[in-house]
């Protein structure tokens, strides 16, 4: 609206000098008739001209980045035209983004800035605002653009020094999948083969049924995969600082599975439309991957809380013997709980984030009961 006034103000301001020159001709009159005859029509060219036509694209540099790193986001500009428009600007949002550029004669602009810092999470860019005007202030408009751009932030993450999943029922340590003993004859399924596997595993009818390599899956091997459960009731941690740091955890006890070559199955509470719970199973780096994008999206918002969510676990997932469970609240209810899976032999190990160490007491009872717990802190 400013934009208009001062355009009208402008050329009301040439009508006049036009009529000054009629009454009083002469050098000095006529240049300033002729420099405000120009400069209106630089104006409203600059008006008509800033967004006519105007392409807008947003360039993200990176899909996926790590949790506290940078990301490098353009915004591109392609003009019809090589007018030379002062100045553009771009927002997102409430903020301002990047820094002010001049086309000049190009019929393209990149704007570029950078996000530093990022916590983990899934980030949706929408809706980018640009700036332009003159260069002398008297036009200045904005237009908003509909854009729709998202990437991830995943968790940090690390390999755990000198942890491994330990089997405290037999008092050995379980290092890999692939050093299992297979003495056993008992095949419990096919799975496909990796690299690594021995001639001796793969199951040849499934291959040749297939037409792609099968290796037999035996009963101590599958024994011997990790079941990762993650707490994400709304009230599970004291703080959010907290939950970031069992995410990462998460992330680092799935890494170093990897590295040890041990398969591993991840379920988590995730408040998604039909979708209450996602399972996740892998011992690739691509599986790995996956995983790493959906710990970036999760949130903090289950209903059902964590013994809940565990007794159905192990109702769907009866085979499972070897739990690792990372919470931050232990109550007498997940006291009972986990007292009942030892006595079916189940296999346990315990991390527990507690600033307030208020479960320290049901934490030592569980050890005597031989849960395997590690406390770590809020």
């Amino acid at each position: 609206m400013q934009a208009k006034v001062n355009l009208i103000l402008l050329a009301a301001i040439t009508v006049g000098a036009f009529f000054y020159v009629e009454w009083h001709p002469g050098f000095t009159s006529s240049f300033i008739f002729y420099l405000l005859l120009l400069l209106i029509v630089y104006e409203w060219a600059v008006s008509f001209l800033m967004f006519r036509n105007l392409k807008v694209k947003r360039v993200i540099l990176k899909k996926r980045i790590r949790a506290n790193g940078n990301q490098q986001i353009t915004i591109l500009l392609q003009r019809s035209h090589r007018f030379p428009i002062a100045w553009y600007a771009a927002y997102e949002g409430e903020r301002s983004r990047g820094y002010i550029v001049f086309p000049w004669f190009r019929k393209e602009v990149q704007i570029t800035y950078a996000e530093t810092n990022l916590p983990r999470g899934l980030y949706e860019l929408r809706e980018v605002t640009l700036l332009s005007g003159d260069l002398f202030g008297l036009v200045k408009q904005k237009k908003t653009f509909d854009l729709h751009d998202t990437f991830l932030v995943h968790p940090e993450y690390s390999v755990l020094k000198n942890w491994i999943f330990k089997d405290h029922v037999k008092g050995e340590d379980i290092t890999s999948a692939r050093t299992t003993s297979q003495n056993s004859t008992s095949v419990v399924g096919v799975r496909e083969y990796q690299q690594g596997d021995r001639l001796s595993q793969i199951h040849w009818k499934a291959s040749a049924k297939n037409g792609v390599l099968r290796t037999k899956e035996f009963e101590n091997h599958v024994s011997h995969d990790l079941l990762v459960l993650l707490d994400t009731h709304r009230k599970a941690y004291n703080t959010g600082q907290s939950f970031e740091k069992a995410i990462s955890l998460v992330a680092s006890i799935m890494y170093s599975s990897q590295l040890q070559q041990n398969r591993y199955t991840f379920l988590t509470q995730m408040q998604i439309p039909i979708v209450s719970t996602r399972v996740l199973k892998g011992k690739r780096s691509e599986d790995f991957q996956q995983i790493l994008d959906l710990l970036a999206r999760i949130t903090c918002d289950a209903e059902k809380t964590f013994p809940e969510f565990i007794a159905k676990t192990m109702e769907q997932h009866p085979q499972a013997s070897r739990l690792v469970l990372v919470t931050s609240r232990i109550d007498q209810v997940m006291y009972i709980l986990l007292g009942e899976l030892v006595r079916q032999r189940k296999r346990i190990e315990l991390f527990y984030f507690d600033e307030k160490k208020e479960g320290l007491e049901w934490i030592q009872k569980l050890k005597r009961m031989g849960v395997i717990c590690h406390h770590e802190n809020g």
